[in-house]
């Protein structure tokens, strides 16, 4: 009997029994492709007697149903009531066998980053009943299981993708290093606490970041495209000084941006189409973020692009869904959230920025009735700046 705290042990120990024994059963709650003893298990899946994966969460990845699809030897639960939840792995030769049983699933959560804990059993050191009833349990998951066919992996994959961004850092080893939310200020606020915080804003008035952003928000009604506004209009949206509005730089001023400027001034196309990608109303997906990125880029021929530009027009255009990252706010808002502000990208400003704001309970509580705390509420992302703000000079 051993006890095993190591994920790096766990996954060596696992692949080691896979090759010693003829045939192998788990039952898990949730499997990822990306790791050594998924792809041990799935070489010699001949081996697989009966064993369950479960699909709720969308944590267990549409790869792993599509390496089992028409599959009867491994079957897929999801539960009615409760969460499909055991990590169960059995390895049987005849009358040798081991057991591991405890914390850890077949994610590259669970053998690299993550802290489990896993017993380990054998033929040599343990009770015969505790393999039998090991795999009885394991047989009565398997006859609630179904059988995954083409068409469900289907379904599941594009529930999947709609999901992605609320999987949980057991995906995410990169933010192993994260600060849990309940540790941040800003993530478990009400929504009366967001609100009380951004008025108090200490640098800017807050009835005048309102109807800055309300102009904007009425700009991007009133015109099809950013193309085919004014220039004026235009260096309001993008942070610029202008005479259109006194206040067009607080939410990120990017005067100090020459190319961006020029970017605007000319009227370059690639600004237009790239804010086409995004909607003016309803969901914003990552892949639709991703779009908006490349065809950002395509405006700077000289590669002078940048995460603040490029989040100020996002900003601007849906502010309740992005905050305008830039030199005055970074350092305060990546504090809290837990994550570095030296390592940002554009894909880790989706998946560490705005993912998180996707999960805070101030974001995801119900409009409010207040006329004032509606407008914020419409851009309570891009207001993250009222309350991260610190003057530079």
């Amino acid at each position: 009997m051993n006890l095993i705290s190591n994920g790096k042990i766990l996954s060596k120990t696992l692949t080691k029994l896979m090759n010693q024994h003829e045939c192998v059963q788990f039952a898990i709650a949730w499997a990822t492709s990306g790791n050594k003893v998924y792809q041990e298990i799935l070489k010699n899946k001949s081996r697989i007697t009966r064993s369950v994966i479960g699909i709720e969460s969308y944590i267990t990845e549409p790869q792993v149903l599509t390496d089992y699809v028409n599959d009867s030897r491994v079957k897929f639960v999801l539960n009615k009531t409760g969460i499909f939840h055991p990590k169960v792995y059995v390895f049987r030769t005849g009358d040798d066998w081991d057991l591991l049983i405890g914390s850890a699933n077949m994610t590259n959560g669970g053998f690299r980053s993550n802290t489990e804990l896993m017993l380990h059993l054998s033929s040599d050191d343990s009770s015969e009943h505790v393999f039998e009833d090991t795999c009885q349990e394991i047989d009565s998951y398997w006859k609630r299981g179904k059988i995954i066919s083409k068409k469900e992996i289907e379904k599941y994959s594009r529930l999947y993708n709609l999901n992605t961004s609320k999987i949980t850092e057991i995906l995410k080893p990169a933010l192993a290093k994260s600060k849990p939310y309940i540790e941040t200020d800003i993530i478990p606020m009400s929504w009366s606490e967001f609100f009380n915080k951004v008025k108090k804003d200490p640098h800017h008035g807050f009835e005048k970041r309102c109807q800055l952003l309300s102009e904007v928000r009425k700009l991007f009604y009133e015109t099809d495209e950013y193309c085919e506004m004014g220039l004026e209009e235009r260096k309001m949206v993008a942070g610029l000084p202008t005479k259109r509005h006194p206040h067009s730089e607080w939410f990120g001023g990017m005067k100090g941006s020459g190319y961006f400027h020029q970017a605007v001034n000319n009227n370059n196309q690639y600004l237009s189409s790239a804010l086409n990608c995004i909607p003016k109303a309803g969901k914003i997906s990552k892949s639709l973020y991703l779009e908006y990125i490349s065809e950002y880029k395509k405006a700077f021929l000289n590669g002078r692009h940048g995460l603040a530009t490029a989040t100020r027009l996002l900003a601007m255009k849906r502010p309740d869904f992005f905050v305008c990252l830039d030199g005055a706010n970074k350092k305060q808002l990546c504090k809290d959230f837990g994550i570095s502000e030296y390592t940002l990208t554009y894909e880790k400003y989706w998946d560490e920025i705005v993912v998180r704001i996707m999960d805070s309970v101030w974001w995801n509580e119900e409009k409010p009735k207040q006329k004032r705390q509606q407008m914020v509420w419409g851009a309570r992302a891009a207001m993250l700046d009222a309350i991260y703000y610190a003057p530079t000079n």
